[in-house]
């Protein structure tokens, strides 16, 4: 079976070359098929589109919600080989924990924002405040709840702010 190419015909409307692949065509020249979209109608479809993908992703994110502002005092940090947070225990100051040592596990979202006890905002870098002697440090979090089930997390840091 062969196939020739014929080049799409370009003038005040857009054409799309078709090669007709039946069996019958391996003797014959191939046939040309165009179809024939006008500017404006192509302008629409493609708008139309822009608005409908547009309209989904406000959907999917906004269903994520606002980020909880919640305070609390970290007792532990996790990272990876990298050196990069993973995860931070945390305590909530609403809450009554029964045992000194109990807390909560957020993972933290990679890069997270963060702002200094200056109030100075960062972004891309490590938060000075979490190390691995920040245990018992004061802390402002940004927490969005994912739903989670399972093996997922139910929540994630998505900022920190030391104080």
């Amino acid at each position: 079976m062969s196939y020739r190419r014929s080049p799409a015909i370009i003038d005040r409307h857009y054409a799309v070359a078709m090669l007709d692949a039946s069996p019958a065509s391996a003797t014959t020249p191939a046939t040309r098929r165009t179809v024939s979209v006008s500017a404006p109608l192509l302008l629409t479809v493609v708008l139309v589109a822009a608005l409908a993908g547009a309209a989904a992703a406000y959907l999917v994110m906004s269903a994520r919600g606002v980020p909880d502002i919640v305070h609390g005092t970290i007792s532990g940090v996790a990272e990876d080989p990298h050196g990069n947070i993973t995860a931070i225990a945390f305590r909530f100051d609403d809450h009554d924990y029964v045992l000194p040592g109990e807390g909560e596990s957020l993972p933290v979202m990679a890069n997270v924002s963060w702002t200094d006890a200056s109030g100075q905002n960062h972004a891309g870098d490590r938060p000075a405040c979490l190390t691995g002697a920040s245990n018992g440090r004061r802390m402002e979090l940004g927490v969005v709840d994912l739903h989670g089930k399972g093996v997922w997390p139910t929540q994630v840091v998505v900022w920190v702010h030391c104080l």
